[in-house]
């Protein structure tokens, strides 16, 4: 069962730490309209 949990938070850091990069890649370039109108 730990195994199990500490895949779920590998996983979960992965994805928020991608997530993360394509933020600070977003915000190095300006921001077209439509994508802030989508959040």
């Amino acid at each position: 069962m730990s195994l199990l949990i500490f895949l779920g938070v590998a996983v979960a850091t992965a994805l928020f730490s991608l997530n993360t990069i394509d933020q600070l890649k977003a915000s190095l370039k300006p921001i077209p309209v439509r994508a802030k109108n989508r959040r």
